[in-house]
């Protein structure tokens, strides 16, 4: 897909979202959590689909959560090793398969979004979301949960 379809298909989804009475929350893309081997640094590949994302919340008033931000740093502190734990199954040129979840990485990750959406819209998610302060705490000390 293309990057002028991308932002047309958010667009397109937040504006069908609110005519169906609802609130739409715009989230920029997860890390795939791939790492440069000389910088030991996520390579981060999605800037343009995350900026987009942004872009059109922001055009739009719309929530939105930075995933793609709090995703990069924590795998960054906690390295490629520690990323590899969440990934989904073998990939036969790859060895892991760094853009999909795991089932345990899909909670992590979810507590993120979560703790992000609290974070930023308080009085708006926080009666609505059941915390986890342990797995909380983990990823924000930057450690492998």
């Amino acid at each position: 897909m293309s990057l002028t379809d991308y932002r047309n298909n958010l667009a397109t989804f937040a504006s069908e979202v609110i005519q169906s009475g609802g609130t739409p929350i715009l989230v920029t893309p997860l890390t795939r959590r791939t790492f440069n081997t000389t910088t030991h640094r996520v390579i981060e590949n999605l800037a343009n689909e995350t900026a987009i994302t942004i872009d059109v919340a922001d055009a739009q008033s719309l929530h939105y959560i930075d995933l793609n931000k709090a995703s990069t740093q924590y795998v960054n502190a906690i390295g490629q090793t520690g990323a590899d734990r969440y990934n989904w199954g073998e990939n036969g040129t790859t060895g892991k398969d760094r853009t999909h979840l795991n089932p345990w990485g899909e909670v992590v990750f979810a507590r993120l979004v979560s703790d992000l959406l609290v974070e930023k819209y308080k009085g708006e998610f926080k009666a609505w979301t059941l915390g986890n302060e342990t797995l909380s705490q983990s990823i924000k000390d930057g450690k492998p949960a």
